[in-house]
């Protein structure tokens, strides 16, 4: 179960590679140059609502951020102001692998999590696309163009019914699904003893994230020249 190993263990290799580009370049934060204009080079640490703010506002999703130990009618308020619809989703303004961002269907859920929220963390229309992918742009510099290095595709962790087996059962037949077994008791409680209807699917975690339980596959061969000029 090598994808879930502590992060210090899977990385430990990483290290020495950063120490000898640290010596080649001269600068113990090299990587800081690859995004110069957010904080550690996107590296750890950074601000979303900064990345975004970067960004042309038709690029992304309506956002809107939110303080820790704001007051909740403030934070109704706002979610109103911006017409920002449940469901929505919310998660951490500085981030780590996923954790803490949640798809809130109600007023009452999002009480809950603010509640629980020691951190500033965003609000945002949710992106009802089915495909996620990432796509990684490199432009060196001096260069007028950049190109395409890589495309990730993402594999959600969803479950199809046959008729007779609880969403619980399904999930036990998929190995790396059952890894994320306790987060997801917590999160659906006993709404994984229903017994998903014939072909009907349902998404459980609708988050292109590896560590909730998305599978990361190679889409290189989308790779195109139109796609690389846009």
């Amino acid at each position: 179960n090598w994808e879930y190993w502590p992060f210090q263990v899977l990385y430990f290799p990483i290290y020495f590679l950063w120490a000898y580009y640290a010596v080649k370049a001269r600068s113990l934060f090299f990587f800081n140059a690859s995004n110069p204009k957010i904080k550690n080079g996107g590296f750890m640490m950074e601000s979303k609502k900064q990345i975004y703010d970067l960004l042309p506002i038709k690029h992304y999703p309506k956002t809107i951020i939110i303080r820790e130990n704001s007051d909740f009618k403030e934070i109704l308020n706002l979610v109103q102001e911006n017409e920002i619809n449940f469901p929505l989703i919310a998660k951490p303004d500085i981030g780590l692998r996923g954790s803490g961002v949640k798809k809130i269907k109600s007023i009452s859920e999002l009480a809950a999590y603010a509640g629980k929220a020691n951190f500033d963390f965003l609000l945002q229309d949710l992106i009802s696309f089915e495909k996620e992918v990432g796509i990684f742009y490199v432009r060196r510099p001096f260069q007028k163009n950049g190109k395409i290095t890589g495309i990730v595709s993402k594999e959600f962790l969803t479950v199809t019914g046959d008729g007779k087996s609880t969403i619980e059962d399904l999930i036990k037949e998929n190995p790396r699904f059952e890894l994320q077994m306790d987060a997801l008791k917590k999160e659906y409680g006993k709404q994984l003893q229903q017994i998903l209807p014939q072909d009907e699917t349902l998404n459980l975690v609708p988050f292109g994230n590896h560590a909730r339980g998305a599978k990361f596959l190679d889409g290189s061969e989308w790779i195109t020249p139109e796609l690389t000029e846009t």
